[in-house]
């Protein structure tokens, strides 16, 4: 009989084992599978909001002139959200609004470029040595550093709130605007105003500028008669006495220069008054049926009205003119009201270009047109002129009828030009030559009504020479030249060259080398007609033709498939070479 083999656990004993190790092991996978699932059960306790406190006041810090509004959020003023935008992207801003990137913050321990502030926002007029344009924009070289030594407050007031009216600068008398740069941060205006007194000029002893200093003269928000007042504090005042005062009563200080300024406007406003009635009071009885229902008074008003409004900008306040530039009215108009009447309305009316004497200095440029001006406004604009700077005695002044009889001749340039031509010393009264004079250039006007591009094309002109000039030269670091450029333009996109004249262009653009950072304004409002015409003139003008390679005309047909693009300015920048 064949022996068993004896283990030492038996079959039966190894069968439970498996059975209970597979129950383990089920049980073991239920268990993690109800770990997983469940929730773990804790108290909620209460958030501790002093970190997002913390970090809501240092985002507020960053934020220049904000304030808390009722349901606790935070206001900022538009010009700084509208940079934010234009600085991001719309979409970014909405994504993330991480403001502390914001170009203009006033957080005093930001690193902020004087150097690249000036060149965005002031050398355009002041040009990038500091120099300014002389007649139109004042230099700040050798003479912005004697304010910050003598009568500190007064750069920041005037970079703040902006300046208007006569000033004199290192001997030369300028009359225009300044606007007011509140938009900047107090850092950015610290910073501009520190590289202005140290570029050209030794600033050695002069402490400089801080954001809080600043700040502290924004919250003043002074007008324009308090920073004039400023500026007419002398030069050998001592800083301590100014700072001294002002601390003691900086409220009385700002009162009284105010009552001082405003006594003065009304003062020199009664003159003024009195002198334009005197002017005026030699009107004719057809003058004094005309304007029956309106005083001698008003009639000056909106003479001046007109003339500030778009006049002053080239012939500025004074009607001085800018010497070589734009020919003065003073000393110069009141010849032809006397000698040539119907020469002032139709320059007005028409426009002038070509070259022209005034004074014995030769001026070769083009004044618009003034079209849109009515019969009553040109009227009064020549009578102010011919009245405010000369004495008018003894000539009528003009009427909106008489204005209105000009108008309907429709002359051009030309025509113009010969009215200008005619004597300065023939008789006020002798009406056939000028009669004769106006027959003829209806007639040529007549003649000459199939007008091809090149006409249409120089008339256009006149509607850009007055910043780019009529030699196409433009004015260097103010208004960038056509002569030369537009070629370049032509030959490396001549769609860019198109669409700038539909939509304008904004923003910083290099011509020659030199950077401009101004604006153009889009001419959507001439007709594809003039806009093709004027790019042809252009690039057929002065040394552009040996420039143009395979130069062909544009056509009315191409102009109007270029706007019916519907792109903006910022697209057609996008397009520059």
């Amino acid at each position: 009989m064949a022996k068993t083999k004896d283990y030492l656990i038996s079959s039966k004993t190894t069968r439970l084992m498996f059975i209970l190790s597979a129950i383990g092991m089920i049980a073991a996978l239920i268990g993690i599978l109800l770990l997983a699932s469940a929730r773990p059960q804790g108290k909620f306790v209460s958030l501790d909001t002093s970190l997002q406190e913390q970090l809501v006041e240092a985002a507020k810090e960053q934020l220049n002139n904000y304030h808390n509004n009722e349901d606790g959020t935070v206001a900022i003023p538009i010009d700084l959200a509208m940079d934010i935008v234009s600085e991001r992207g719309f979409d970014e801003v909405l994504a993330n609004a991480n403001l502390g990137s914001s170009p203009s913050t006033t957080d005093s321990n930001t690193e902020v470029s004087g150097e690249d502030v000036y060149k965005s926002n002031c050398a355009s007029c002041h040009q990038a040595t500091g120099a300014g344009i002389p007649g139109a924009f004042p230099p700040l070289a050798a003479s912005a550093i004697n304010h910050a030594k003598n009568n500190r407050d007064y750069l920041p007031s005037a970079v703040l709130f902006g300046l208007m009216g006569e000033i004199d600068v290192n001997g030369q008398t300028y009359n225009g605007a300044m606007p007011a740069w509140k938009h900047l941060s107090d850092n950015e205006i610290s910073a501009v105003i520190n590289y202005v007194i140290s570029a050209w000029d030794d600033s050695t002893g002069i402490e400089k500028y801080t954001p809080d200093e600043i700040a502290v003269i924004r919250a003043k928000n002074l007008g324009n008669s308090d920073i004039l007042d400023l500026r007419s504090k002398k030069a050998a005042e001592s800083v301590t006495t100014e700072a001294v005062v002002e601390e003691t009563n900086p409220e009385t200080t700002l009162s009284t220069s105010t009552e001082t300024a405003t006594e003065a406007v009304v003062e020199e406003a009664v003159v003024e008054e009195t002198n334009t009635e005197t002017a005026l009071s030699t009107s004719t009885e057809t003058a004094t049926e005309t304007v029956a229902t309106t005083t001698t008074a008003e009639l000056s008003a909106n003479g001046q009205a007109v003339y500030d409004g778009n006049c002053a900008s080239c012939h500025q306040a004074t009607g001085k003119g800018i010497a070589g530039a734009f020919p003065p009215l003073a000393g110069n108009v009141v010849n032809y009201a006397k000698n040539n009447r119907d020469y002032l309305p139709s320059a007005v009316l028409f426009g002038l270009m070509g070259e022209i004497d005034v004074n014995g200095q030769t001026y070769n440029g083009a004044m618009p047109a003034w079209k849109h001006l009515s019969d009553n406004d040109i009227a009064d604009v020549i009578n102010h002129i011919i009245s405010n700077w000369d004495n008018a005695t003894g000539i009528e002044p003009y009427i909106a009828d008489e204005v209105a009889a000009i108008r309907s001749k429709d002359l051009s340039f030309d025509d113009v030009l010969k009215l200008r031509s005619i004597s300065a010393t023939a008789s006020a009264t002798d009406q056939t030559t000028t009669e004769a004079a106006l027959s003829t250039a209806t007639e040529t006007t007549v003649a000459a009504a199939a007008f091809d591009w090149q006409e249409i094309g120089e008339s256009a002109y006149n509607n850009c020479s007055a910043c780019h000039q009529a030699n196409g030269n433009g004015i260097p670091g103010a208004f960038p030249a056509l002569n030369k450029n537009a070629a370049n333009l032509y030959n490396t996109n001549r769609d860019y060259l198109a669409l700038t004249v539909i939509t304008g262009i904004s923003g910083a653009i290099e011509v020659d080398g030199q950077s401009y950072n101004g604006a153009m304004p889009a001419w959507a409002h001439l007709s594809d007609e003039q806009i093709a015409g004027v790019l042809n003139h252009v690039l057929s003008s002065w040394d552009n033709p040996s420039i143009a390679k395979d130069f062909k005309a544009y056509s009315p047909e191409e102009i109007k498939a270029y706007r019916e693009l519907g792109l903006s300015s910022e697209e057609v920048l996008s397009l520059r070479p």
